[in-house]
């Protein structure tokens, strides 16, 4: 038996956040506690069984795309580049410092 979505999410390569939807909705069964954590036990032959029908039927176990929404999502910071202090004149370089 394993304990709450993180070993899930992790073995079957998704989401945390398609992972509570997947739990939720049924789609891999489960127990749920109600607690904040903690909250699901799932049997590791049920994994197993959501990773083969997986293969066979994606689009079963995709998310609404309503899903997502609202909920925070990280960007990674834009990258400098080293190209941009090439191109900037000698003045503009000598203000920058």
């Amino acid at each position: 038996m394993l304990k709450i979505k993180s070993p899930f999410y992790r073995i079957a390569h998704i989401s945390k956040s398609t992972a509570l939807y997947l739990l939720e909705s049924g789609k891999v069964p489960c127990k749920d506690n109600g607690n904040q954590t903690h909250r699901f036990t799932i049997r590791t032959d049920d994994i197993i069984l959501y990773l083969i029908d997986r293969k066979v039927h994606p689009d079963e176990y995709r998310a609404p795309k309503n899903w997502y929404s609202g909920r925070p999502i990280r960007h990674k910071p834009k990258s400098f580049k080293i190209k941009t202090l090439c191109i900037l004149t000698s003045e503009k370089r000598e203000a920058f410092h």
